[in-house]
This record gives structure tokens, C-alpha cells and sequence, in this order.
């Protein structure tokens, strides 16, 4: 794990929310703030920028920017991607304080991506790690729904059901 000096991180942070302010849609820099809060552990601080960025989408929608000003061009996969890194890495640490903050993240995502299956994956794990079997079935079904032949989302509905006894699932 990196070592860094925390106020130099602040510092960091500081110049990332002066330029968020005047370019807001620099996707470019939400993602880097995003990443840096990660690295430091403020998850807190990470749920929230990554909610803020996601109430950004309708604003910005087709007008996000990278760096130089430049479009991006790939929004909806590249941002899709970069959180589902961050909810993968919150769920990997095996503390349910994260897990409650992958499931609020995903929840959020899927209501913007209602047709991407991964983030009913991803919510349906989160209650799975919370031992809420029957919700997490719930979601894992609802992502069946969108893409019956995902075989992810097959056994983890076989996988629930069997942690419940439930053979009729």
C-alpha cells in the first residue's frame, strides 16, 4: 500500500474541487478524485462523489469532458467501468461498512443504467455479503430478466436458494 502525505493528498483534493467547480463536467477529474479518495480510505468521501458525479449524468449527458477539454466519447462504458472497479474494490474488503456503500453505489447506477445487468449483479452481491438472501435472489432474478443467459447471475440465484433451502428457485 502507498504511503502518502496526507496534506499533500489534501492539498490534491483541494485543487480537484477548485477545477470541479469551474469545469464540472471534467469527467477526467471526478474519476481522479474518485481514485485518490480510494487510495487514502475516505470512503465515506468516495460514496459521495461518486452519488454526486451520478446526479451530474442527466446535466451532462453527451457533454462530458477529459482532459484538453476533449469529449469523451465512450461515457456510459468508461464510467460504467471505472465504478464497477470501485464497487469490485469496496465489496473486496470484507467490511460491511463498504459493502453498505457498494450497495448505495449500486443502486444508483442502476437506476440510470436500468439495462446493465451488472449492477443488479453487483446489488444482489451486496445483500448475498450482508447474509439477505432473499433480496439478494430478488435483484439476481430482476438481472435474469434483462439477459436470461448470463450464467453469473444463474448460479448466483442457485447459489441464494441453496443458502435458504429453497429447491423450487
Amino acid at each position: 500500500k502507498p504511503l502518502y502525505n496526507i496534506d499533500d493528498v489534501k492539498l490534491g483534493i483541494d485543487y480537484l474541487n477548485k477545477g470541479l467547480s469551474i469545469y464540472p463536467m471534467r469527467l477526467d477529474m471526478h474519476i481522479g478524485k474518485i481514485i485518490l479518495l480510494q487510495e487514502i480510505e475516505e470512503y465515506d468521501s468516495q460514496e459521495s462523489q461518486i452519488l454526486q458525479v451520478i446526479d451530474l449524468i442527466p446535466k451532462y449527458n453527451g457533454k462530458w469532458q477529459w482532459s484538453d477539454g476533449k469529449t469523451e466519447l465512450n461515457f456510459k462504458t468508461n464510467f460504467q467501468n471505472d465504478i464497477q472497479q470501485c464497487v469490485n474494490y469496496l465489496m473486496q474488503q470484507n467490511n460491511q461498512t463498504l459493502v453498505i456503500h457498494a450497495q448505495r453505489i449500486s443502486q444508483a447506477m442502476m437506476k440510470v443504467f436500468p439495462n446493465n445487468v451488472c449492477w443488479y449483479n453487483d446489488l444482489a452481491s451486496t445483500y448475498y455479503n450482508l447474509s439477505d438472501y432473499n433480496n439478494a435472489i430478488k435483484y439476481f432474478k430482476l438481472g435474469e430478466k434483462i439477459d436470461p443467459k448470463d450464467e453469473t447471475i444463474k448460479l448466483n440465484i442457485a447459489y441464494c436458494s441453496e443458502k435458504i433451502n429453497d429447491k423450487d428457485t
